[in-house]
């Protein structure tokens, strides 16, 4: 690995800091200190008749849990359906799924939220690579969940790379990703680090076999909810 003066960590790395902000019935906004999320995406849509929101409507991709691996929270990052004209199923038309007009992988990353994601943070050292607690719950069997840190020079141009896909775990696991530098790469200026909780076409999933739908005439804290990945205790390694 590649030796700096300073080794610094990242800030929220154990996620217990998060603000909670009540957006409308049934439903509220959740987002970590210190870093970005896709929940500006999926809570954006009201229902569209009376213009009330439901969760079932506009849900956060990625909340704050207690089941953590240390300290008090964790993120648990989902793949969540959402949008203008979803329903709930009921008992006589759509008795199994209803209708779920978007779905969206859920996402944690260094960062924030404009229009879409913004990848990165200024970051001048060069880890080694990432250390990590995770468990994954795939709805379908095929899914996988995703973790990347990428780190660029000053022009923009990757100077290390490294991706880990991530298997079902039904326990608390730690994951280290290791970082290989090229010797003639210039000084580091940002750093990436992502978690998604589907590597899939989620969007194209929109089925009982990907998401499980909310409960019947659920109007309250039912969700459209997929794959589901806890992250906690995330440390770069020098």
């Amino acid at each position: 690995p590649v030796t700096t003066e300073a080794a610094p960590q990242l800030d929220n790395a154990g996620m217990e800091q998060w603000s909670i902000s009540d957006k409308g019935t049934h439903w509220n906004l959740e987002v970590p200190a210190s870093w970005g999320t896709m929940n500006q995406l999926t809570t954006s849509s009201k229902n569209g008749t009376d213009g009330t929101t439901y969760r079932y409507v506009a849900t956060s991709g990625t909340i704050q849990t207690d089941d953590k691996h240390s300290g008090s929270s964790a993120a648990l990052i989902r793949t969540v359906g959402w949008g203008a004209g979803n329903t709930a199923p009921d008992a006589v038309f759509n008795r199994d799924f209803a209708t779920c007009k978007n779905a969206t992988a859920g996402e944690l990353y260094l960062g924030s939220y404009n229009n879409g994601a913004n990848y990165g943070i200024g970051f001048t050292a060069r880890p080694a690579g990432l250390s990590f607690a995770y468990k994954y719950v795939n709805k379908n069997a095929d899914d996988r969940g995703l973790a990347i840190i990428r780190v660029k020079d000053s022009d923009g141009n990757v100077i290390a790379e490294k991706e880990a896909v991530i298997s079902a775990m039904a326990n608390y696991s730690t994951l280290n990703i290791s970082l290989d530098y090229n010797a003639s790469s210039k000084k580091a200026a940002s750093l990436e680090v992502i978690f998604k909780s589907s590597n899939q076409d989620v969007n194209s999933n929109r089925n009982k076999n990907w998401l499980t739908p909310p409960p019947r005439f659920d109007l309250g804290s039912g969700e459209y909810v997929g794959s589901q990945l806890y992250i906690d205790d995330i440390e770069l390694i020098y």
